[in-house]
Order: structure tokens, then sequence, then C-alpha cells
């Protein structure tokens, strides 16, 4: 199963399917549970050894691949 983290830009984050060419945005204080193109389909609030940050399981509405999100809130793609 592959895994992607999270990208944060100012007010937003975005997350991207690693395999196809979608992807989502949200609001950083927007509940997880509005995520249409992504959705969590397990997880979210589980923390993994290898990382101090919660780990979900998403799907893709588009390829329909699921993979591990690290919500990495540090993982900056833009200049604040």
């Amino acid at each position: 199963m592959k895994k992607t983290k999270i990208s944060v830009c100012q007010d937003d984050l975005l997350l991207e399917c690693p395999i196809c060419n979608n992807w989502e945005s949200l609001g950083i204080d927007d509940s997880r549970s509005m995520l249409n193109a992504i959705p969590i389909i397990s997880g979210g609030n589980e923390i993994s050894f290898d990382t101090p940050n919660e780990i979900s399981v998403n799907k893709c509405s588009e390829c329909y691949y699921e993979f591990e999100v690290e919500w990495d809130y540090e993982n900056t793609c833009c200049d604040d």
C-alpha cells in the first residue's frame, strides 16, 4: 500500500492520490468527514510507531486505489 502526506498551504490542506491525478483541497479547520473525492475509509486517529502523526486509509473516487495518508501539518507546500 502506498503512503502519502497531506500538504499544507496557508489555511488549506491538499490531498493527492499517489496513482492518478485526483486531488482534493480542504480548509485546515474543516472536518475530515467533508472529504468527497478522497474520503477516509478507516483510521484517522491512530498514531504509528514510525511517525508521531495520525495515519488514515483513504480511497480515491477516480481510480479506487486505497492508500495511507499521514496527517503531517508541518509538510508545507508554499511559503506562508
